[in-house]
């Protein structure tokens, strides 16, 4: 009986394919609608209140800070739903640049001035032939094309208050990416 090389066995091993994590960061801004319910779960005064002195509006984003929830499971599904079907923006899925590296997704939402927040998804290897093109090498760019399926498997909120961020997603939900 012969023994096998490596280069020999390649052909008849099997292996399981992983799926590929792929991560976009994001900038919300309260003020845009469809937001509503974001808001006021995590800015519960986060309203301007006509002829409100200085004094009372930095008492009223004092409560913020106390009441405001950046852990509450109901976030995760709030923000896919904003992101996929009511952003004021025609079309908009979850966004064809995607990356595989995290730090850069909240390199990104962070460096918008609003509140940030990272989707982590995952794709079937197989379909990275047909919607994948390698984008520029320092971001790890993934940029997909309308209408991919992903499985979106965490939404990471940031919480200002801490400088942490928070999984609000409870179970995976598929969605779309792309323009």
């Amino acid at each position: 009986m012969k023994i096998l090389t490596q280069a020999e066995q390649w052909p008849f091993r099997t292996s399981v394919a992983k799926d590929i994590t792929l991560y976009r960061g994001y900038g919300l801004d309260f003020r845009e609608p469809g937001l509503e319910k974001l808001k006021a779960i995590t800015h519960p005064h986060f309203d301007n209140v006509p002829g409100e002195s200085l004094g009372e509006a930095y008492a009223r984003s004092q409560r913020d800070e106390k009441e405001g929830n950046y852990t509450d499971p109901q976030l995760g599904p709030i923000i896919l739903d904003y992101l996929s079907k009511s952003s004021p923006r025609k079309g908009y899925q979850l966004g064809s640049h995607w990356t595989t590296d995290p730090s850069v997704a909240r390199d990104w939402a962070t460096g918008r001035g609003r509140t940030p927040v990272v989707v982590k998804a995952t794709i079937p290897t197989s379909t990275k032939k047909d919607t994948f093109n390698p984008g520029w090498k320092y971001e790890k760019e993934w940029p997909m094309t309308p209408g991919t399926p992903v499985t979106v498997q965490e939404v990471h909120l940031h919480d200002p208050r801490s400088a942490t961020w928070s999984n609000v997603l409870q179970q995976s939900s598929p969605r779309l990416a792309g323009r």
